[in-house]
C-alpha cells in the first residue's frame, strides 16, 4: 500500500513540473530560432558570424512559420490543460462515497470502525471501498438512490453489464461504472473513455481532450520537423563556411530530434488506436476482451427454444434475462461529461424514465469482437469532429463526449449486430427440452432488486450470530 502511495504521489508531481519544464523549453527554442538564427544570422549577420550578406526574405519566412507552428502547438497543449482543470470526464461522486467521506472526515483518530456498508476501516487513511451492491443485506444506498443511479443505464437500450445485468461496479468510487469508463489510481476517480494518465501534459486524457491530444501530438510533430530542417541546414552551413556552430544550435537541433521522436510516435499510435475506436487501457487486453452487454429485449429475438446458445463467431447469450422496473419519479438527468461545466457545447441530456419494465438478454461478445468499431473513417470522425476545421483546430469537443442516443452511450458497431442477429438464431444444440416435459426450456429471467435498505443493528447482530453458529 506505502509503495502504491507512494507511486501515486511521485506521478501527480512529476505531472505538475513536466508542463513547466515543456514550457521553458520552448521559451529556450523560441529565442534560439527567432534571435540566434534568423535575426542575429540571417536578417542581421556581421562579419564575424557570417560571409553572407542579409537575407531578409529567409529570415522574414523563419519567422513566420515558426510562429505559426508554435502557436498551434500551444493552443493545443493549453487547451488540453484547461480542459484537465475545468472538465476531466470524470464520473460524479456517488452517495455512498460522499457519505464514506464524510465519516472519514469526521473522525480523523485512527480506529477501526464498521463501516454501514459492512467493510472494517482505519479512519484517517483516506482508504477504503465498499462491495457490490445487493451482495448481502449491507448496503448504504437508500432506494431512490440506487433507482436513480441504475436508471442512468437501463434507460439506455444497451449497456455494458456483469453476468447477472447489473452494471460494472468500482469498489473504490462505490458507484457504478458507465460505458468504458475505468479507474485512474493517480487522480482516484473513474473517468469516462480513460486513455492514459500522461504526465507530458498534467493529467488524465479521457474523452473530453483526446480529440486535443491528438491534435497537441500532430502538431508538435510538424513543429519539431520544421525545426529539424531549419537548423540542420544552417548548421551544416555554418560548420562548411565558418568552420563553427553557435552551441545553442546544437543544443536546440537535439531537443528537436528528441521531441519529433517522442512526439511523432505518441500522435502515430494515438491516431492508430482513434482509427479502431479503443483507448490505450483498452487496447492492452483488446484481442481477449469479452464484453458483457445488457440488451433491451426488441432488439434482440431470442428463439423459442434457447438454452445458452452459444456461436464462435458472433456472440453468445448467457442463460438469463434481466428486468428492471421504473422508478418513482419524473424524471432522471443521466451521465453526461460535460455535466459538471458550463458554457459548452454539449447539453446535459435529460429523458423522462420509462413507464413499463424493461427486460434486457444478456449477451456475451466473442473474444476481440470490436463492438464499438464503426469502421476506420467514422471511428476518427467520432473524436475529430465532422469538419475540417473540427480536424484542425481545438475549438469544439468531440462527438463522442455526446450521451444522448437513446441506444447507448457510445455508438455501436457492426460487431454489435451480428451479436444481435446471431443471438436470434437457434443453433442445433441449443435446441434443449427438459426430460420431463415437451414444453422448450427458455432463459431464466430476474427481476433485479432495486431496494436497498440499511439494515439496523439488531439485524446486523443477529446474522453475526448465526454466521458463528453455523461456522
Amino acid at each position: 500500500m506505502a509503495t502504491i502511495c507512494n507511486e501515486k504521489a511521485a506521478n501527480l508531481w512529476v505531472s505538475r513540473i513536466i508542463p513547466l519544464v515543456l514550457i521553458i523549453i520552448t521559451a529556450y527554442a523560441t529565442w534560439v530560432v527567432v534571435v540566434l538564427v534568423c535575426v542575429d544570422y540571417l536578417i542581421q549577420p556581421d562579419s564575424s558570424s557570417s560571409i553572407h550578406g542579409p537575407r531578409l526574405a529567409l529570415g522574414v519566412v523563419g519567422i513566420v512559420l515558426y510562429l505559426i507552428f508554435t502557436f498551434l502547438m500551444a493552443w493545443s497543449y493549453f487547451r488540453i490543460i484547461h480542459v484537465i482543470l475545468t472538465n476531466p470526464g470524470y464520473v460524479p461522486r456517488s452517495a455512498a462515497w460522499l457519505e464514506q467521506d464524510r465519516l472519514l472526515r469526521s473522525k480523523p483518530k485512527r480506529r477501526l470502525t464498521k463501516m454501514p456498508w459492512g467493510r472494517d476501516l482505519e479512519l484517517g487513511n483516506g482508504e477504503g471501498g465498499g462491495e457490490y451492491p445487493g451482495n448481502g443485506d449491507n448496503n448504504l444506498r437508500s432506494s431512490s438512490q440506487s433507482n436513480e443511479e441504475l436508471e442512468q443505464f437501463y434507460s439506455k437500450d444497451v449497456f455494458v453489464c456483469q453476468p447477472d445485468g447489473r452494471p460494472i461496479w468500482c469498489t473504490t468510487c462505490l458507484s457504478y461504472k458507465p460505458d468504458r469508463a475505468h479507474h485512474c489510481r493517480e487522480v482516484g476517480r473513474c473517468v469516462l473513455r480513460m486513455d492514459h494518465f500522461c504526465p507530458w501534459v498534467g493529467g488524465i486524457v479521457s474523452e473530453t481532450n483526446i480529440k486535443f491530444f491528438i491534435q497537441f501530438n500532430f502538431y508538435t510533430g510538424i513543429y519539431c520537423l520544421f525545426n529539424i530542417g531549419f537548423l540542420a541546414s544552417l548548421v551544416a552551413e555554418s560548420a562548411r563556411e565558418m568552420e563553427r556552430v553557435n552551441s545553442h544550435w546544437i543544443v536546440a537541433l537535439a531537443l528537436a530530434s528528441f521531441f519529433f521522436l517522442f512526439g511523432f510516435g505518441m500522435a502515430a499510435s494515438t491516431i492508430q488506436m482513434a482509427l479502431i475506436n479503443t483507448t490505450t487501457v483498452e487496447n492492452i487486453d483488446r484481442e481477449a476482451k469479452v464484453t458483457t452487454l445488457a440488451v433491451y429485449l426488441p432488439l434482440v429475438r431470442p428463439p423459442s427454444r434457447h438454452n445458452g446458445a452459444s456461436s464462435q463467431d458472433t456472440g453468445t447469450i448467457v442463460n438469463c434475462m434481466v428486468t428492471y422496473a421504473p422508478p418513482r419519479r419524473c424524471n432522471a438527468k443521466m451521465i453526461t461529461s460535460s455535466s459538471a461545466t458550463r458554457n459548452q457545447n454539449i447539453s446535459d441530456a435529460v429523458r423522462s424514465p420509462p413507464k413499463t419494465s424493461r427486460t434486457f438478454v444478456i449477451l456475451k461478445s466473442p473474444p476481440g469482437a470490436g463492438i464499438w468499431d464503426l469502421g476506420p473513417w467514422k471511428n476518427l470522425k467520432s473524436i475529430m469532429g465532422e469538419t475540417f476545421i473540427d480536424f484542425m483546430l481545438p475549438f469544439r469537443y468531440s462527438p463522442i463526449t455526446n450521451h444522448s442516443s437513446s441506444e447507448s452511450m457510445y455508438p455501436l458497431g457492426n460487431a454489435f449486430r451480428r451479436m444481435c442477429q446471431n443471438a436470434s438464431k437457434a443453433p442445433e444444440s441449443s435446441k434443449a427440452t427438459s426430460p420431463d416435459s415437451d414444453q422448450p426450456k427458455y432463459p431464466e429471467t430476474a427481476q433485479m432488486p432495486l431496494k436497498a435498505e440499511v439494515p439496523t443493528e439488531t439485524q446486523r447482530t443477529r446474522k453475526s450470530n448465526t454466521r458463528r453458529q453455523k461456522g
